[in-house]
């Protein structure tokens, strides 16, 4: 009888052991099953504990658990995103409206306005200070038409002229000065490909190209998300941006075949090849141009803003990831921003985070307190075109539609299969025949 409780208190003891030993830190959840507060938590897997990049995942189970040691009482269960973005957004968005939705959820900054109605208000946990630390197009943002804080904004992109240093001095501002300095360029190196941009069937073709269209005044939607890119003088101001593209592919200093870039990176064939002047991308791209033609060859490569039809004039199209709080229990409220203050939004956090996943931070301070950004030229050159004139892309419904027309439009003129004038007339009926249904 001894021996045998004997027995039965070591197995106690072992299991007690092993349930000690449990790690507070899983891909499907953090912290300790028997905390009283738990929360949904719902994300990408690269943004997650599902992370197929090592040095992410590792950043993040490291940062995860020293959150939850200091916040013991809290479990966090994940969910994973998946399916195409729009497609995730949408149910979210139904989740959401229907009362289902997971705690706090990761939203394309892009979609962000949809989600505002649905979404809880953060102000009481930020001060002012803190939500002007963010960049100003990502301040504006995450505030909603009354000006409450409806997301924490942490990760961006932007768009930017990229040229070669030994080939053009100084970068053009101006559309005339793209072609009056593409001609030149072009009669010197007849085989050399000079502006190159997407203009196919991607995204990519509206956030490169758009900013040409915006700079200038020009809306895509009014404030109520009415198409309006051909009313007045949107009207003139989107054929002054397709006529301009034209111009790129008669004056021979754009090939027909941009049509064919559907993505930012779809370009660095192209440059890899070391037979393109200059060309509109992504800021991930200097990392890409270093793989490609390494430290030497990135010496002759550098940035600008975008040129535009006026040099007085800037903007840039930006995009970026989000995360918002659905749930409107304070205490679960309280504990998410903790979290994602320590892991993704907060200085600390966001360095860590934007360090390690190659992503660029919204907040000011991060690019002034980190040497990882603040000593890095290309960093900071970024950072500059981001304030001059950075631009999301208006999140209302009919947008897609817009996208997925003027794409066509775009490459109608460009192939010749259309005049600006026919592009934009066809792009604008099919929009208002989808938006009046």
């Amino acid at each position: 009888m001894f021996k045998k409780q004997v027995l039965l208190l070591g197995i106690i003891t072992l299991i007690g052991i092993f349930a000690c030993a449990a790690p507070l830190v899983t891909s499907t959840h953090i912290g300790s099953h028997d905390a009283p507060i738990s929360i949904t938590w719902l994300a990408l897997p690269h943004y997650s504990l599902q992370n197929p990049y090592e040095n992410r995942q590792e950043y993040l189970e490291e940062a995860f658990e020293r959150w939850v040691r200091k916040n013991p009482d809290v479990q966090v269960n994940l969910q994973i995103l998946s399916g195409s973005i729009g497609q995730a957004m949408a149910k979210l968005l139904t989740q959401a409206k229907s009362h289902v939705a997971p705690d706090v959820a990761q939203i394309d900054s892009f979609y962000l306005p949809r989600f505002y109605d649905v979404l809880q208000p953060l102000d009481e946990f930020f001060t002012e200070d803190e939500v002007d630390d963010f960049l100003p197009y990502v301040e504006e943002g995450i505030k909603d038409s009354s000006g409450h804080v409806k997301a924490l904004w942490f990760t961006t992109d932007v768009r930017v002229l990229y040229y070669r240093k030994d080939l053009i001095k100084n970068p053009p501002k101006t559309w005339d000065e793209v072609l009056t300095l593409g001609k030149n360029l072009k009669k010197e190196h007849p085989d050399m490909d000079i502006f190159l941009y997407p203009a196919g069937k991607g995204e990519a073709t509206m956030i490169c190209l758009m900013p040409l269209f915006w700079a200038q005044g020009g809306q895509l939607v009014d404030s109520k998300g009415r198409p309006v890119f051909n009313k007045g003088k949107n009207h003139e101001y989107m054929l002054n941006l397709l006529n301009f593209l034209q111009e790129t592919v008669e004056t021979g200093i754009t090939p027909k075949r941009v049509t064919s870039y559907q993505g930012e990176s779809d370009i660095n064939q192209d440059v890899a090849a070391e037979n393109v002047a200059m060309f509109i991308g992504g800021n991930w791209q200097i990392s890409q141009i270093k793989d490609l033609l390494g430290e030497e060859g990135l010496k002759n490569w550098d940035i600008a803003l975008l040129p535009q039809k006026k040099g007085n004039l800037a903007s840039t199209g930006v995009g970026g990831w989000t995360w918002g709080i659905f749930t409107s229990d304070p205490v679960k409220k309280a504990a998410i921003v903790r979290m994602l203050n320590d892991v993704y939004v907060g200085s600390a956090g966001m360095y860590g985070w934007c360090s390690t996943a190659g992503y660029m931070p919204t907040r000011r301070s991060v690019y002034e307190d980190y040497a990882f950004y603040a000593t890095n030229p290309w960093m900071q050159k970024f950072l500059a075109v981001m304030e001059k004139g950075g631009r999301p892309r208006p999140g209302f419904e009919i947008y897609p539609t817009i996208s997925n027309e003027l794409q066509i439009a775009i490459s109608s003129v460009i192939s010749g299969i259309a005049s600006p004038e026919k592009a934009l007339e066809t792009a604008w009926n099919n929009v208002m025949q989808e938006y009046e249904k």
